[in-house]
C-alpha cells in the first residue's frame, strides 16, 4: 500500500514539474543564428574593364563570382542563377559557364538566389573575326570645312571608311572628336562645324581589337574685315534729353540698324562674314545707355547732359572694331527759379476752331504755350519784335539754346519763328548781344548751340517769323499775327 502511495505521488510531482514548465514556454520561437561579417555585395571576379571577352562563336569561359567582404561569414551559403541579355550572343549554364554563340556584345547578370537585391552584371562581348584595319578615303584624313553664317557645313565622314577584313565580326565604329568647340561628330560618324579652329576626329573599333583611324577636321570662317559708321552717322549725332520741371529727363531713345546696305547707320563688311552680331559699348552710361536690339543693331538711351562715345566690336574673334566721334547729348536746366520779368505782349489767338498760344505765365509750365503777337499788329507796333526777359535767380552758364515750338494745326509756319536774337545782363540794365537775327529752325525742336559759353542772370529773347502764311488753301484764314513757342530751354556742355 506505502508503494502505491509513492508511485501517485512521484506522478503527481512529474506532472507538476511539467505544467510549470509548459507555462515557461507558452509561445516557442526560432532564434536564427547570429553570423560575423554577412555578405553585402558581390563581383563578378573575372571581368575586366571591358567585361568578359570571348574570342569567337563557341568559346567558353566560366563565370567566377566573388561575395564581399572577403571574409563574409555567410558566403558559403550563397549560390547564383545566371541571366544571359541576348542568347544570340551568349548563353549560360546553370552552373555559370558562358558560350559565345555569335559576335556581338550582351549582359550577362548573376542573381544571389537568397538575396536578389545584390545582383551583379557586366557586359560580355564576342568578338569573332576581329577589325585590322580601318582605312579613310584619299583626301579625308585631313579636310576643311568652311563655315558660313548658316548652321554647319556638315561632313558625312563614315561614308568614306573601309573597314577590313570585309567579315570583321563587329564591324560597328566609336566617333569623338578632340575639340567639340571646333566641331561635332555624332554616332553615325557625321561632323558638323561650329567655330573656326582645328580638330581631331578619331574613329575605333569596337570589337577590343585597339584599331583606329584619324582624321583632321580644319573649320574655316569668313571674319568681320571692317567696321563703319555710314557717312559719319554719329560725327553730328547731337540727342536732345529733355529735362522736365521736376528735374528728370524725359528719355527719348533712338534706335539705330546693323546692315550692310550704305542706308544702315552701322556698316559691316564683307556682307558674307560668318558671324556678324556685334556688341556695344558706351564710354559714359551715365550719359548715354546703349542697349542692343533684336535686329542686333542698338538703342541709344540719352540719361543726362554729356558727350559720350560708342563702340561697336565684332564678336568673331577677329578684333574689329569702331569707334564713334563724341556725341552730344543736350541736357537742359530745370527751369527752378526761373522768373519772365519783361515781355511783349502775349495772349491767345483762336481761329480756324484752333486755339493757339496763351500767357506769358504757361513759360514754364508742361504741355502749355504761350503766344506772343508779331510785329505790324495792333497788338505790337511795326519794327519791334515779340520778346521776353527771363531772369535765372543767379548766373547761370550756357552754350546751347532750345527753341520748342507748339504745333499748331494747317498753320504751323505762320506760328513758328524762324529768326532769333539774344542778349544777357547781370543787371537787367546794360545787356551783350548774344546772338543777332540768327535764323533759327522752325521745326518742332531747335537747338542752337553758341560759340562759347555765356553766364549770365538775366536774357533777353527776341523771336520773329519772316513767314507771311495765310493758312491752308481754300481756307481764307488770313496770315497769324502771332509766334507761339512750346518750351524754351538752355544747357551747358563743357567744350572738347
Amino acid at each position: 500500500m506505502k508503494k502505491i502511495h509513492y508511485l501517485l505521488t512521484l506522478a503527481a510531482c512529474i506532472a507538476i514539474t511539467i505544467a510549470v514548465s509548459c507555462g515557461e514556454d507558452e509561445t516557442p520561437g526560432y532564434t536564427p543564428e547570429a553570423i560575423e561579417n554577412p555578405v553585402t555585395g558581390i563581383t563578378i571576379a573575372n571581368a575586366t574593364a571591358d567585361g568578359i571577352v570571348l574570342s569567337d562563336v563557341g568559346a567558353t569561359e566560366q563565370v567566377q563570382v566573388s561575395a564581399t567582404p572577403s571574409n563574409a561569414g555567410d558566403a558559403d551559403r550563397y549560390h547564383y542563377s545566371y541571366v544571359s541579355g541576348d542568347q544570340r550572343i551568349f548563353t549560360v549554364s546553370p552552373a555559370g559557364v558562358v558560350t559565345a554563340t555569335g559576335a556581338g556584345v550582351a549582359w550577362l547578370t548573376v542573381i544571389p538566389n537568397n538575396n536578389a537585391a545584390l545582383a551583379a552584371r557586366c557586359k560580355v562581348t564576342v568578338v569573332g573575326v576581329r577589325v585590322t584595319s580601318i582605312d579613310i578615303a584619299s583626301g579625308y584624313e585631313a579636310r576643311t570645312l568652311a563655315r558660313t553664317n548658316a548652321a554647319g557645313p556638315t561632313l558625312n565622314l563614315a561614308s568614306y571608311l573601309t573597314v577590313a577584313p570585309a567579315d570583321a565580326s563587329i564591324k560597328r565604329l566609336r566617333y569623338s572628336s578632340s575639340d567639340p568647340t571646333v566641331a561635332t561628330v555624332d554616332e553615325d560618324g557625321v561632323v558638323t562645324a561650329v567655330w573656326e579652329g582645328e580638330t581631331v576626329i578619331r574613329i575605333e573599333a569596337t570589337d577590343h581589337s585597339g584599331v583606329y583611324a584619324e582624321s583632321v577636321i580644319t573649320v574655316t570662317i569668313t571674319p568681320v574685315a571692317t567696321l563703319s559708321f555710314y557717312a559719319n552717322t554719329f560725327n553730328n549725332l547731337n540727342i536732345n534729353s529733355k529735362m522736365n520741371q521736376t528735374g528728370n529727363y524725359d528719355l527719348s531713345p533712338a534706335d539705330y540698324s546693323k546692315g550692310t546696305s550704305s542706308s544702315s547707320p552701322i556698316r559691316y563688311q564683307p556682307t558674307n562674314a560668318t558671324r556678324n552680331i556685334l556688341e556695344y559699348a558706351s564710354s559714359d552710361e551715365e550719359v548715354l545707355e546703349i542697349q542692343s536690339t533684336s535686329s542686333n543693331g542698338f538703342r541709344l538711351i540719352p540719361k543726362k547732359g554729356g558727350r559720350a562715345t560708342i563702340t561697336a566690336t565684332a564678336t568673331d574673334g577677329h578684333g574689329a572694331t569702331v569707334t564713334s566721334n563724341p556725341i552730344n547729348v543736350y541736357g537742359i536746366y530745370p527751369h527752378t527759379g526761373w522768373t519772365i520779368v519783361a515781355s511783349s505782349p502775349t495772349g491767345e489767338l483762336q481761329d480756324g476752331g484752333d486755339t493757339w498760344g496763351g500767357p506769358i505765365e504757361n513759360m514754364f509750365v508742361d504741355g502749355k504755350q504761350v503766344g506772343f503777337y508779331r510785329q505790324g499788329t495792333t497788338q505790337l507796333p511795326t519794327g519791334s519784335y515779340p520778346y521776353f526777359i527771363i531772369d535765372f535767380g543767379e548766373s547761370l552758364p550756357f552754350n546751347y539754346v532750345i527753341l520748342s515750338h507748339s504745333w499748331a494745326g494747317n498753320y504751323n509756319s505762320g506760328t513758328r519763328s524762324n529768326r532769333l536774337s539774344m542778349s544777357g545782363s547781370n543787371d537787367n540794365a546794360n545787356y551783350t548781344s548774344i546772338v543777332s537775327g540768327v535764323t533759327a529752325s522752325p521745326g518742332y525742336n531747335y537747338i542752337s548751340v553758341l560759340s562759347q559759353v555765356h553766364t549770365y542772370r538775366y536774357l533777353k529773347v527776341e523771336i520773329w517769323n519772316t513767314t507771311n502764311y495765310t493758312g491752308a488753301s481754300g481756307t481764307g484764314v488770313a496770315a497769324t499775327p502771332i509766334n507761339v513757342v512750346y518750351d524754351f530751354n538752355l544747357g551747358y556742355l563743357p567744350p572738347l
